[in-house]
């Protein structure tokens, strides 16, 4: 039986069995082609840091018929290939000079199987790590021994780096230099191997909703609203700053990125912690929105990132997270905006059987509304099950990898979930772009960056007009343009201190950079 045959076979007999409307089976006949089907192999156990481990990944992928794998090449602040802007990962599990990424690229090549660079964005070292060895990680650079502006590290009001017990150490996106060294770190990184997406993990401020007070990113924020006091965590204005300042970062990385390589596949890993929102008003009490300041909605809305993989990281055996794990479906289904989400599935928590049943719902049955997701992921490649109901009992990683293409006990609906190969699914907005994207930067007369200037972008043959703002080191942007002459100024108090012409092609990142002359 051939792929889309089996997907139409299984979910017809799936509403049947649910009771599922009869108007719904006009739009499962509507599934989309490809599907995204991955593993996040991670760096905390083995899995591709050996030639041995990558060929054995290899093989368990083509096995269980998926499609792409998500590598986490850096870890803390490091890496797992050569080439590199930062020093090799602090790894006694790792031979620092293999490139564990080069190689995970030739032989997934070799096979059909896409490779996405997994990073870990903001946090770049734990407590539990001790002290990084290299002197020139970026810990040891810019940490707690830095003061002014060679520290870049967020902290919340007492000045704690962590949280109480120990956790990750995060650079905050609300300092310049620390944003730039990101965004060249990822920049270094693309364009010296040849991926198929960059994966941007933890891209976001800590849990709790009480970080962000890196005395630069408080100066600036002071400065933008013309306050003399430290705000608190929960002052509205610093809350959306904080946001802001994430969101930046992405759209930094997004631009970047593709004007260098245009079809890069750029992709983040999405809280979605607790229980999912159900109207669009419940998205800003959502964790994700309110307290680590992630709007991963109004990125994929935006097209700043290309493809949201949603960690809905749930319990099948639990009634509450088993709700939670649907509702939250629900939504990422409905809000794809012309962009593609995929549904992670935490393998670590379940039994085989319940991360199959998750799979079945996430990937074969539409919204309510229609809509579909564009794949699923797995976490972790590594870590495929769990001692949970019903089987009670950790079952071999392999067995995980065969029930997904194979009949097994483990799954009773027939066909298997990946029974046949399937392509990931095309990226039109790449493959065949019709809009364009412009960045530059604005300096003032001397050459200095101008935090938070507003910019209008306006075309010359309509009356569109987007108004921007340049982030800590001048830095702006913006996505989906329509193809034509633009007239973009820096305003201040309505007239126009400096302007220039920019010609916006589709497919392409036009560079317009702005020096205020006076």
């Amino acid at each position: 039986m051939n792929y889309l045959a089996g997907l139409l076979c299984l979910s017809m007999t799936l509403i049947v069995a649910c009771c599922v409307e009869t108007s719904m089976m006009a739009s499962l006949r509507q599934a989309p082609t490809g599907q995204f089907r991955a593993f996040w192999v991670d760096a905390f156990n083995p899995g591709f840091k050996t030639p041995e481990q990558i060929d054995a990944l290899i093989t368990h992928a083509k096995q269980a018929n998926v499609n792409a794998l998500l590598l986490q090449v850096r870890r803390r602040g490091d890496s797992y290939y050569l080439n590199s802007l930062e020093p090799p990962a602090q790894d006694a599990s790792y031979n620092p000079q293999f490139d564990a990424l080069q190689y995970a690229i030739e032989r997934a090549r070799a096979n059909g199987i896409e490779v996405h660079a997994f990073v870990a964005t903001l946090a770049i070292w734990q407590t539990t790590f001790g002290v990084p060895a290299h002197p020139n990680h970026v810990y040891n650079q810019h940490g707690p021994t830095k003061t002014g502006r060679d520290f870049w590290l967020t902290h919340d009001q007492t000045g704690a780096l962590a949280p109480a017990g120990g956790g990750r150490i995060y650079l905050d996106p609300g300092h310049p230099d620390a944003v730039d060294y990101t965004v060249n770190v990822l920049v270094h990184l693309i364009k010296h191997y040849e991926l198929d997406g960059l994966h941007l993990d933890i891209i976001r401020y800590p849990e709790g909703g009480n970080w962000g007070y890196n005395p630069v990113n408080i100066e600036r924020f002071q400065r933008r609203y013309g306050r003399a006091a430290v705000p608190s965590p929960a002052d509205p204005d610093f809350q959306q700053w904080r946001r802001d300042q994430v969101t930046n970062l992405v759209r930094k990385i997004y631009l970047h990125v593709i004007a260098i390589k245009p079809h890069l596949k750029l992709s983040m890993a999405a809280i979605a912690f607790g229980a999912a929102p159900v109207t669009e008003s419940d998205w800003r009490a959502s964790a994700a929105y309110a307290e680590v300041y992630q709007d991963w909605r109004a990125w994929l809305e935006e097209g700043i990132i290309d493809m949201a993989i949603v960690m809905n990281y749930d319990r099948e055996h639990n009634t509450t997270q088993r709700t939670w794990f649907n509702d939250w479906i629900e939504w990422d289904k409905n809000h794809r905006y012309n962009r593609h989400v995929v549904i992670g599935i935490g393998a670590f928590l379940n039994s085989i059987e319940g991360s199959l049943a998750q799979a079945r719902r996430a990937l074969l049955m539409p919204s309510r509304q229609g809509a579909w997701a564009d794949g699923i992921a797995f976490y972790s490649y590594a870590t495929t099950n769990a001692a949970a109901p019903p089987s009670n009992i950790i079952r071999p990683n392999t067995e995980f990898y065969r029930a997904l293409s194979q009949p097994t006990s483990y799954d009773p609906v027939q066909p298997p979930i990946f029974a046949d190969p399937a392509p990931t699914p095309p990226m039109t907005w790449k493959t065949h772009p019709t809009q364009g994207h412009v960045m530059g930067t604005v300096k003032s007369a001397d050459g200095q960056p101008v935090d938070g200037a507003l910019i209008e972008i306006a075309s010359a043959s309509n009356s569109s007009i987007k108004w921007v703002q340049s982030d800590g080191s001048g830095f702006f942007g913006a996505v989906g343009l329509e193809p034509d002459s633009y007239r973009i100024r820096v305003r201040r108090n309505g007239v126009a201190t400096a302007s220039v012409t920019a010609l916006i092609a589709a497919g392409q990142v036009t560079i317009a950079n702005l020096r205020i002359e006076h």
